[in-house]
């Protein structure tokens, strides 16, 4: 469905917009999480290593105004190791256009030998998330130097060597075993600013096909379902869906099958704003002609919508069926 969507997986986070943007967003607050939801998270720091640039500022604002990373590749993206031939290599690669990451030693560009230096066995996508974890804890304003106050958010530390680094969650990994979680407690505790929450989770699995969904949408509606029910909140109290959306005719027409099942008039309406970018809510770039299926209110946005956004759903479905939902809400 997007071109940015596909360029921007690497680590941008959301910005919510508060419940005090209009009156009636206050007349219609959220309710608390229910009291078996267990710990509170919630996102105190921002950060973002992405095809549009190395930091928040700089994707965000390359974002909003409708800028696509996407290009043809140059020999110099390639970064073989010396005396490789790269301009003979690009020529046989079948497919020469890409999202690349800006990378150097400007403001808006990632520094690779900076984050690679310490440990030069880490793959690129987990340097990209230490860096994006590191813009973020200072952003937040929590870089603790002693041991009692790195356990308030680190996990068990273990070594980065302890699984293979080819794992496709160790970027994840590295970040939560370095980092740990901010927990609601202990951000006002230390009366930091709290962006959003973490209100809700659901994952599914298809066992259907390595690469295709099923075609009734099953996985896709259980996890937005599961992210609905463990937040507390009612299908009509999301303001915004981030679409998975990678523009393959089957997956997009089943994603968009499963949000009308799973929001019903909510979505048909047009309440529940859609876009396959993250943010403002931004637009779909790139998006000419919708599938058939998009019709009167429910369509994907073409354009940056300024509007308060109270809990937002995030879809991510990978090969495998394997189907998540990540549903963040206002600060509490």
């Amino acid at each position: 469905m997007s071109c940015l969507r596909r360029a921007l997986r690497l680590g941008l986070r959301r910005e919510l917009s508060s419940s005090s943007a209009s009156a009636a967003a206050e007349q219609a607050e959220l309710p608390p999480p229910r009291p078996s939801a267990g710990r509170r998270v919630v996102v105190t720091g921002l950060g973002a290593v992405t095809p549009l640039g190395r930091g928040v500022g700089p994707t965000w604002e390359r974002l909003v105004a409708g800028g696509c990373a996407v290009r043809a590749l140059a020999a110099e993206d390639l970064h073989l190791p010396g005396g490789a031939d790269a301009g003979r290599t690009l020529e046989q690669l079948p497919s020469r256009v890409a999202a690349a990451v800006p990378r150097g030693k400007g403001d808006a560009e990632f520094d690779e030998e900076a984050w690679t230096m310490d440990n030069k066995s880490i793959s690129g996508f987990t340097a990209y998330a230490l860096c994006a974890a590191d813009e973020a804890l200072r952003d937040a304003n929590w870089l603790p130097s002693e041991d009692e106050k790195k356990e308030r958010t680190r996990l068990r530390r273990l070594s980065p060597y302890f699984i293979p680094k080819i794992l496709i969650n160790m970027a994840s990994g590295h970040v939560s075993m370095r980092y740990g979680f901010q927990a609601l407690d202990h951000a006002k505790e230390r009366g930091a600013k709290i962006y959003a929450e973490v209100r809700g989770y659901g994952m599914s699995g298809d066992a259907h096909h390595i690469t295709q969904p099923q075609n009734d949408g099953r996985g896709a509606t259980l996890a937005m379902k599961r992210a609905l029910d463990q937040s507390g909140l009612q299908a009509d109290q999301i303001d915004y869906l981030n679409a998975h959306a990678t523009s393959t005719p089957l997956g997009d027409a089943v994603e968009a099958n499963a949000i009308k099942s799973v929001f019903g008039d909510h979505a048909t309406s047009g309440g529940l704003a859609l876009s396959s970018t993250k943010g403002i809510a931004p637009p779909t770039l790139n998006l000419e002609k919708p599938d058939p299926l998009f019709e009167g209110a429910f369509m994907p946005l073409s354009s940056p919508k300024k509007m308060p956004i109270r809990a937002a759903i995030s879809n991510s479905f990978g090969f495998g069926g394997t189907n998540t939902s990540l549903l963040f809400s206002c600060p509490p």
